[in-house]
C-alpha cells in the first residue's frame, strides 16, 4: 500500500457515508433526500406541515444552492438560496395577485437588478434597481402600454433625472423631485413616433420647473411650424415677467415685463407692441396659438440692403435719389408711412414704403407656389404621406438651391448661408448646420436675400411702378425657382 492510500484510510473512519433517508419531524414536517453526517446535505425534498414544499439543494441542514419553493396557494420561487433565504438570482411568482419578479435577491429581499410584473398582462411593470424590496436607483416603470417612466428613483419616488411619457402622448425629460417635475427639463405635448426624414413641428417647453409647473426661465415653442416661440420668465405655469416673443412671421416683442400672469402687459414702459395689433391670444388654449397679420415684418432690411448696393459713392447716390424724387413727387402724398428701423437719412421714406408695398404684392402673387415649394422640400426624402406639419431643415434648403442651379450663377451655398446669418433678427443659430430648422418666414427671407444678390438693380428705378427688389424677386422666381424645383437632382 503506497503512502497516499495510507493517508486516506484513517480519514474514512471518521466520515459518515452519504446516504438517502426519509426523516419525519415531530411538528409534521418531512424530509426525503440525501444526508451527510446526520444532516440534510445534497438534493432533497422538504415538506412543511402546512403544505409548503422545497425541492433542491441542502447544505448542513439549510436550503443552499438551486431550488424551488412552492407555497400551498400556488405561489412559488425558483432560483438561488443561501441560509434558508432567497439569495442570488431567481424568479418569484405570486399566483394570488398575478405578480411575478425575476432578478436578484439578498437575504430574502429583492435587492439589485430585477424586473417585477404587477399584472398577468406584463403591461404594468418595473425593470431596474432594488434596495431591500424598494424601488431605488435607476429603473423603468411601465404603468400601461402608453405610459412609462425611466430614470432615477428614491424609495419608490421619482427623484433625480428621468423621462416620462403619459397616456395622452405628452413627454417630459428632465429633473424630478418628490415625484413631480422640478428643476430643468423639456416637455413636449402630443408626441408621436416619427419614422420619416422630415422634422415635425412640435409644441414644446424647455426650461425650469417647480413642483410640476413651469416656473423660472424657459423657452416655449408654439408648434405652428412657422417658428413662433416665447423665451423668458414663467411663474406658476404662466408667462410672467421679462421675455422675448417671436411671432409666426418673425415679428419680435421684447420687454422687461412682457407678460403679466399669462397676458401681454401693454402697460409696460419698454414693450414695443406697435405692430402687434393683430395678435390673437387666448390663455385658455395654451400652449398656445396666436397670429400676427402683418406679413411684411423684416422686409425693410432687404430694401435697405438693395438701396445701399446702388452705389457706394455718396455724391452719385444722392444725385440719383434726387432725380427719383423729382420724377415721382406727385405720388408722395398718397403713400402711408409706418414704423421702421433706422435707415440712411438720405434715402426718402416714400421710396422705402413703395418698395415694401411692391415686394409684399410680389410675395402675395407667388404665395401658393411658395407654400407648395416649402412643403415639397420639407418632405423631400419621404416615400409615404405624413400626417404631421413638417418644418424645413437647411439641408433640404440647400437641395432646393442646388436644383435651381444657383451655384452656377456665382453664389455658393456657403455664401447663401452667410448672407442669411448677417441679420441677427432672422434667428439663425448656426449658419451652416444642415439640420437647423428653417421656418417658413425664414425661408421667405432667404429667397429675398438671394434674389437681391442676383437680380437687384444697381441703379435707382425709373418712374413707378418700376422697383428694385420686387422686380428682382419676380425675376428670381420665374427664371430660377419655379423651373428649378420641377427637376430635382440627385437620388
Amino acid at each position: 500500500m503506497d503512502e497516499a492510500q495510507e493517508e486516506t484510510i484513517p480519514t474514512s473512519w471518521w466520515t459518515a457515508p452519504d446516504e438517502r433517508a426519509i426523516i419525519r419531524f415531530r411538528n409534521g414536517n418531512l424530509y426525503e433526500g440525501n444526508i451527510s453526517m446526520k444532516a440534510m446535505h445534497g438534493d432533497g425534498i422538504y415538506i412543511w406541515a402546512d403544505g409548503t414544499v422545497f425541492t433542491g439543494c441542502f447544505k448542513d441542514n439549510e436550503m443552499n444552492g438551486r431550488g424551488m419553493l412552492q407555497w400551498k396557494d400556488d405561489t412559488w420561487y425558483e432560483g438561488d438560496f443561501a441560509g434558508n433565504l432567497r439569495h442570488g438570482k431567481g424568479m418569484y411568482v405570486d399566483s394570488r395577485r398575478q405578480r411575478s419578479y425575476i432578478g436578484e435577491w439578498y437575504n430574502g429581499t429583492k435587492h439589485g437588478r430585477g424586473t417585477i410584473y404587477y399584472s398577468e398582462t406584463f403591461k404594468n411593470s418595473y425593470d431596474g434597481q432594488w434596495v431591500y424590496n424598494v424601488r431605488h436607483g435607476y429603473g423603468a416603470r411601465e404603468y400601461c402600454p402608453q405610459s412609462v417612466y425611466e430614470g432615477q428613483w428614491d424609495l419608490y419616488i421619482r427623484e433625480g433625472k428621468g423621462l416620462m411619457v403619459w397616456p395622452n402622448h405628452d413627454f417630459y425629460r428632465g429633473e424630478w423631485k418628490n415625484g413631480v417635475m422640478s428643476g430643468n427639463g423639456t416637455y413636449i405635448w402630443d408626441t408621436f413616433c416619427n419614422n420619416t426624414l422630415s422634422q415635425p413641428s412640435v409644441i414644446m417647453y424647455r426650461g425650469q420647473w417647480l413642483r410640476g409647473q413651469r416656473h423660472g426661465c424657459g423657452l416655449l415653442q408654439l408648434g405652428l411650424s412657422l417658428g413662433a416661440h416665447y423665451t423668458g420668465e414663467f411663474k406658476h405655469n404662466q408667462k410672467h415677467g421679462a421675455g422675448i416673443l417671436v411671432s409666426n412671421n418673425g415679428f419680435i416683442l421684447k420687454s422687461k415685463q412682457l407678460f403679466q400672469d399669462g397676458n401681454l402687459d401693454t402697460n409696460s414702459d419698454d414693450v414695443d407692441i406697435s405692430n402687434a395689433k393683430g395678435i390673437k391670444y387666448d390663455q385658455t388654449v395654451e400652449p398656445y396659438k396666436f397670429d400676427i397679420i402683418d406679413n411684411s415684418v423684416g422686409f425693410r432690411y432687404h430694401v435697405k440692403q438693395a438701396i445701399k448696393n446702388i452705389d457706394k459713392q455718396q455724391q452719385i447716390r444722392q444725385a440719383m435719389i434726387n432725380k427719383f424724387i423729382e420724377s415721382n413727387k406727385k405720388l408722395y402724398e398718397n403713400l402711408r408711412l409706418s414704423d421702421r428701423d433706422e435707415i440712411d437719412e438720405n434715402i426718402p421714406d416714400d421710396l422705402i414704403e413703395f418698395e415694401l408695398r411692391a415686394l409684399d404684392n410680389s410675395l402675395r402673387c407667388y404665395e401658393s407656389d411658395l407654400k407648395r415649394i416649402y412643403y415639397k422640400y420639407c418632405t423631400l426624402c419621404n416615400s409615404k404621406k405624413i400626417n404631421f406639419t413638417p418644418i424645413l431643415i437647411r439641408l433640404y434648403l440647400w437641395q432646393m438651391y442646388y436644383d435651381c442651379n444657383i451655384h452656377e450663377k456665382g453664389l455658393t451655398l456657403v455664401q447663401i448661408d452667410n448672407i442669411f446669418a448677417q441679420n441677427p433678427r432672422w434667428l439663425a443659430s448656426s449658419p451652416h448646420d444642415p439640420f437647423e430648422p428653417v421656418y417658413y418666414w425664414q425661408f421667405i427671407h432667404s429667397l429675398i436675400s438671394v434674389a437681391n444678390k442676383l437680380y437687384a438693380k444697381r441703379v435707382l428705378p425709373g418712374p413707378k411702378p418700376d422697383t428694385i427688389l420686387a422686380n428682382a424677386f419676380r425675376k428670381f422666381m420665374d427664371k430660377d425657382i419655379l423651373p428649378g424645383v420641377t427637376q430635382q437632382k440627385g437620388e
